[in-house]
């Protein structure tokens, strides 16, 4: 009979249904609570509403209701406990742009009874919001208090300030709170966070922090705090005042970016014997090194004391006794003399940072002995002597490598170099390198390389991009280089900054250059000895934003593929050569172009109508010694950003 099912698959089914509903009565169902799956959705509903209706890409899409057997404990951004099913984690992060974010009627304010449901949360996410505060009043402060198992919050990049304070102070069960780019003052708390005695983790980097407040804050009765970062404030004055001495359990601390005086590291601090991390990075200290008494910090494995206005040598000021360091910078200081002999013992050290001091000598045998590094910028010093790569052929661990000098009095010998690692970056920049680039036969893995203002010699080293695939940066600006531009067959996805300026390459470019080098953003081939045409060579680079090609030998029409085809460009510069014939094609594309140099070149005839019209951003216009015609076109006077035009010397 139609509609029947055959009697054997009747009996089938329904046995099938008696299994599995002895299942769930013996197990129980294992999806999510269905109050809190149901507070999912109301929490979907209100960030639909602060959402604009054109931005909702990161709204929750397996947030559904029309399921109800789906379990939420799979959706999106929840995690939950896999033996209760209760949410134990919410991940609301960089939610839809709302519809507040013109900032004319106010950013939206946080809805924390929404999370009463939640009543396990251990973990929530709500940064990059916007949010500039929640709703007040008693319900607000039952919501917070509902969250008794909370260990983690982060409202990270929003807008709140002091009035989130004594809402936060009752989430007493927290262990990291991270409030980091936020606009707290601490001026208008009376309590603070003083009742969160189990906060461990603690950021408060970029909000609007003054000394005073540090206190008004209760950060010094938080002795449970092992990671404390108050950098990018306004504290002033000394670290006395900022009464830390006496969370003794702090394993990291950052006070960078802040206006602290004096040597931190012997006002305030002495007691933090157990700090493992300490950033001071942009404190003013304009002393001595030798007054930093950094010896007593024995357990340090990370020390920032870059751009801190330290003068002086580096010998007998504690350093040297840190024999824990993993990571060291001290880059952008004053620090004079060679480097010592006791860094030797730094035999942990991975990262070392010194550039832009005034070091002088060799460092040739202190670095040959920090066999550990992975990182070593000696960028902007004033070395001496030689320095011999192959001290770095124990170094199997390198990946970065910089040296440059602000002198001409050291002298980089690359014979002998037979490198233990690939290197990822190698700066060699002012380095006195002579030669060929025969010692780099053996890198496989640059991403960039910088040997620029040196005197090595040979061809465009075009074997060197086909080893280094990845490369992204080539800068060899300013040698001896020499021969026509000769690249492989092999398309370099990865290049898009290349500088070649200041060489004597010769002849014309190569036809596939737009195909090889099309991811291309940056190029620099001034000051060369190139010829012909650029036309179809260089049209196709879609990304190109700067395009330096002046004082060549390039000649003949400037063709339209190029002013059409490169759309993106931000600075063409085309002077000094042998261009002829109109000064532009009639229809051109570079809207976002800024500048402009057409100087010193043959171009004649009248500046075409509406040549540059559509380029609102230009800045710059040079259009001088040439042999044009005629009078300045009235719609330059459109170009309401141009800052400088130069029609001089011309017909």
């Amino acid at each position: 009979m139609k509609g029947w099912l055959p009697m054997e698959t009747s009996i089938v089914k329904f046995s099938v249904s008696l299994t599995l509903l002895a299942l769930i009565q013996m197990h129980g169902y294992q999806g999510c609570l269905e109050k809190e799956r149901i507070g999912l959705l109301q929490l979907k509903s209100f960030l639909i509403s602060i959402s604009d209706s054109e931005n909702k890409y990161n709204i929750p899409n397996s947030w559904v209701d029309d399921d109800p057997m789906s379990d939420c404990c799979d959706w999106e951004r929840v995690k939950c406990n896999a033996t209760t099913r209760r949410v134990t984690q919410l991940s609301l992060d960089i939610l839809p742009q709302n519809k507040y974010n013109d900032f004319i009627d106010g950013s939206p304010l946080l809805n924390m009874s929404l999370l009463l449901p939640f009543e396990e949360l251990q973990s929530l996410d709500l940064s990059f919001n916007l949010f500039e505060g929640v709703y007040k009043g008693k319900a607000a402060y039952d919501s917070f208090g509902s969250l008794k198992q909370l260990k983690m919050l982060n409202l990270g990049y929003n807008l709140f300030n002091d009035i989130i304070l004594p809402y936060l102070n009752t989430l007493t069960s927290l262990t990291t709170l991270i409030l980091v780019g936020n606009n707290i003052d601490g001026s208008r708390t009376k309590q603070g966070l003083v009742n969160l005695r189990n906060l461990q983790v603690l950021d408060l980097t970029g909000n609007r922090i003054s000394g005073g407040s540090v206190t008004r804050l209760g950060i010094a009765n938080l002795t449970n705090l092992e990671a404390l970062d108050i950098r990018g404030n306004r504290i002033n004055g000394s670290v006395t005042r900022l009464e830390l001495g006496n969370l003794r359990k702090l394993k990291r601390l950052g006070l960078g970016g802040n206006l602290i005086s004096g040597f931190p590291t012997s006002q305030g601090l002495e007691n933090l014997t157990n700090l493992e991390v300490l950033q001071l990075r942009e404190i003013r200290m304009s002393g001595s090194a030798s007054g930093l008494g950094l010896a007593k910090f024995k357990n340090l494995k990370a020390l920032d004391l870059s751009y801190t206005d330290i003068n002086g040598s580096l010998e007998n000021q504690g350093i040297c006794e840190l024999k824990n360091l993993i990571e060291l910078n001290l880059e952008g200081n004053a620090i004079e003399g060679p480097l010592p002999q006791c860094l030797k013992n730094l035999t942990r050290l991975k990262v070392f940072g010194i550039s832009s001091n005034q070091l002088s000598g060799s460092p040739h045998s202190v670095i040959a002995s920090l066999t550990s590094l992975q990182y070593l910028d000696l960028s902007d010093n004033y070395f001496q002597g030689i320095f011999y790569l192959s001290s770095l052929g124990n170094h199997s661990n390198l990946e970065f490598f910089m040296l440059s000098l602000v002198n001409n009095t050291l002298e980089v010998e690359t014979e002998n170099w037979l490198p233990t690692s690939q290197l990822k970056v190698l700066h060699l920049r002012n380095c006195n390198l002579n030669g060929t680039l025969g010692f780099l036969q053996k890198q496989h893995g640059l991403k960039s390389l910088d040997l620029s203002h040196n005197k090595l010699v040979g061809n465009f080293p075009a074997w060197l991009l086909q080893y280094n695939t990845k490369l992204e940066v080539l800068r060899l600006t300013n040698n001896s280089f020499t021969g026509s531009l000769q690249l492989s067959n092999s398309k370099l996805d990865f290049l898009h900054h290349l500088d070649i300026s200041s060489n004597s390459f010769s002849g014309r470019l190569p036809q596939n250059m737009s195909t090889i080098l099309q991811k291309l953003v940056y190029l620099d081939m001034s000051k060369n000895k190139f010829e012909g045409s650029i036309s179809s060579s260089i049209s196709e680079m879609k990304d190109l934003r700067i395009l330096d090609l002046s004082r060549n030998q390039f000649s003949g029409e400037l063709f339209a593929p190029l002013l059409t085809g490169c759309f993106s460009l931000l600075l063409l510069d085309l002077s000094h050569n042998s261009f002829s014939g109109q000064v532009s094609p009639k229809f051109m594309n570079l809207t976002q172009l800024g500048w402009l140099s057409l100087d010193n070149n043959n171009f004649s005839g009248r500046i075409s109508n509406g040549f540059l019209s559509s380029a609102r951003s230009l800045e710059v216009l040079d259009i001088s010694n040439n042999k044009l015609v005629g009078q300045i076109p009235s719609w330059i006077g459109n170009l309401s950003s141009l800052l400088l035009l130069s029609v001089s010397k011309n017909l």
